[in-house]
């Protein structure tokens, strides 16, 4: 896994990565954050990474300033990969935190006076209802006026619209596409 911009950009981490684990690709990373860059300052962002796997997107998003990142996958050895970058990287300890726990739960029943600013999703291709997390996204009360959603999905997936969520972009890349939505 690489970190591609910010603070710790370039560097470069090596571990065992489960097969139940799909990490973002960089070509599929850097394009996500050129086009999120120009839409929003990371500085003192709060970031939600759903389905953290590697933690890629939320540590990407942790190295160009974002204040807090929070990790949410139920799978522990997620955990593990997550807390050995961020231990290489030294990060301050406050400005993360894990939830291991099925992600619908954890917004159905996330209470907590903090508001997210970018939520990113990348749940198991063909083994989740995509439009279930979009329901659940768009009715919970998670994301900031103003709040930016990415979802990223397999090619051919037909992913629904939400009348809470425009669409700003929508990229594809081989077999992976990704929509970035704004919270209305």
């Amino acid at each position: 896994m690489r970190i591609i911009g910010g603070e710790f950009g370039g560097r470069r981490f090596k571990f065992q990565v489960p097969s139940n684990i799909r990490p973002t690709s960089d070509r599929v990373k850097e394009s996500m954050f050129n086009v999120l860059e120009n839409l929003i300052d990371f500085e003192d962002l709060f970031v939600l990474d759903l389905f953290a796997g590697t933690g890629a997107l939320g540590l990407e998003s942790m190295s160009r300033g974002a204040e807090k990142v929070t990790f949410v996958d139920k799978d522990r050895k997620s955990f593990e990969i997550i807390k050995f970058v961020t231990n290489e990287l030294k990060v301050n300890k406050n400005s993360y935190e894990f939830y291991s726990t099925d992600v619908i739960k954890f917004l159905k029943n996330y209470k907590s006076n903090i508001k997210f600013d970018l939520v990113f999703a990348d749940p198991p291709y063909d083994k989740f209802d995509y439009n279930l997390l979009i329901d659940t996204i768009s009715e919970s009360a998670i994301l900031n006026t103003q709040g930016i959603f990415v979802v990223e999905y397999r090619n051919g997936m037909v992913i629904q619209q939400s009348q809470s969520l425009e669409l700003l972009s929508q990229k594809e890349f081989g077999d992976t596409n990704y929509n970035i939505y704004k919270f209305l």
